[in-house]
């Protein structure tokens, strides 16, 4: 291996830190392991995942029966299930980030901390995924209904909540557009592996024009992060335009007709943006590099923790859709909060006519009214 590394001198400087990386991959014991579970995973979380909530929502929207409240039940677990998902397999291939074939290092907190073969983690988190239970996570989102009734003392405005979910949302991943500059460009064939070249803390405090810092004279990669930059400005402004469509939904429930549709259309494309194919990708692969450029700096394990709990859009994306919707929220806190139908109040009314006295009970909207005949007493 030192000697290896001694090639990597005669090198150019752009591809030295490309040679010494792979020089290193070649001596991990799990790269050969992982390739093919990375490709089921990508495959998973690229494919699989938006075919499920596009088929989902077809035949949820596409059906009148009662079948289209279940359906939309199963995207909201699977959703959820989705976002954690993300930040388990973070904490898996924690140097890096969400993909272990990208990163190339395979040997995260489950390796260093537990001395656990990564393989085993990985059949753990499948399983695991698979099988939990989303009743877990709807007492959070119940906790945060709470939070948002009228009664409670720590009283906030459902739609100041969703701005801010939004807005976040939309605001992270704009400024990690930028850096997916440096995932696509910087990714190298040396020694027929796939490897990443990440830059020195010297290349930064170096080079003052950060973006084109090893391509500098590549006119193609500046043309390349510039549309991806331009690309992340444009997607912010349509994110503020979408944040005050989803609050013009949430307040104005009294509105005319007209308005009512204008907003179920905001808010289809506000589902569409969020479970769209090129917003699921872009945000994980983009977070891989701000990651590792973060953690030259601040301390690893929080700066890591953090970015991964905000990068993760379905964690946010579904809050937002609980918070926006009125069947989900009806589903998740009318009804599962008590686990039983709610009971009917009834107010009863006695009227005598022609000898005989009937009882009226009146119940809530949801039971029909009755009345039962009694024979009256002389």
């Amino acid at each position: 291996m030192n000697q290896d590394l001694l090639l990597c001198n005669n090198v150019d400087e752009d591809e030295r830190w490309a040679c010494v990386r792979a020089v290193k991959l070649n001596e991990s014991p799990f790269e050969n392991t992982f390739i093919p579970l990375t490709y089921v995973y990508l495959f998973l979380k690229i494919v699989a995942t938006p075919i499920l909530f596009y088929g989902f929502y077809l035949a949820a929207f596409c059906s009148s029966h009662l079948t289209s409240n279940i359906l939309k039940y199963h995207v909201l677990n699977f959703q959820i299930i989705s976002a954690f998902w993300d930040i388990l397999c973070f904490f898996i291939t924690e140097p890096h980030g969400f993909f272990p074939l990208i990163a190339g290092d395979f040997r995260g907190i489950a390796y260093k901390w537990f001395h656990i073969h990564p393989f085993i983690c990985v059949i753990a988190l499948v399983v695991s995924a698979s099988l939990l239970p989303a009743a877990i996570f709807q007492t959070l989102f119940q906790k945060i209904q709470i939070l948002l009734s009228p009664g409670h003392p720590f009283k906030l405005k459902r739609k100041t909540f969703v701005l801010i979910l939004v807005f976040m949302y939309h605001l992270c991943l704009c400024i990690h557009l930028p850096f997916a500059y440096f995932l696509f460009i910087n990714t190298q064939q040396a020694k027929g592996k796939l490897v990443m070249q990440y830059p020195f803390i010297s290349d930064f405090l170096n080079q003052p024009q950060m973006l084109a810092m090893t391509y500098r004279d590549d006119w193609i990669a500046n043309a390349w992060v510039t549309t991806i930059f331009w690309l992340g400005m444009i997607y912010m402004i349509g994110a503020i335009t979408i944040a005050l469509a989803s609050w013009l939904y949430v307040n104005n429930r009294n509105g005319s007709q007209r308005t009512k549709k204008l907003e179920k259309k905001l808010l289809m494309i506000l589902y569409f943006q969020t479970f769209s194919p090129f917003f699921i990708i872009l945000p994980a692969f983009s977070t891989i590099y701000v990651i590792v450029y973060f953690r030259i700096w601040f301390c690893q394990d929080l700066i890591d923790f953090v970015i991964a709990l905000v990068s993760t859009y379905g964690t946010w994306s579904t809050i937002t859709m609980i918070l926006v919707s009125d069947s989900y929220r009806k589903m998740t806190f009318d009804f599962l909060s008590t686990g039983r139908p709610p009971r009917p109040q009834y107010n009863f009314r006695v009227h005598h006519l022609h000898g005989h006295s009937t009882v009226a009970a009146i119940g809530s909207e949801r039971f029909r009214h009755f009345s039962i005949s009694v024979s009256k007493v002389v």
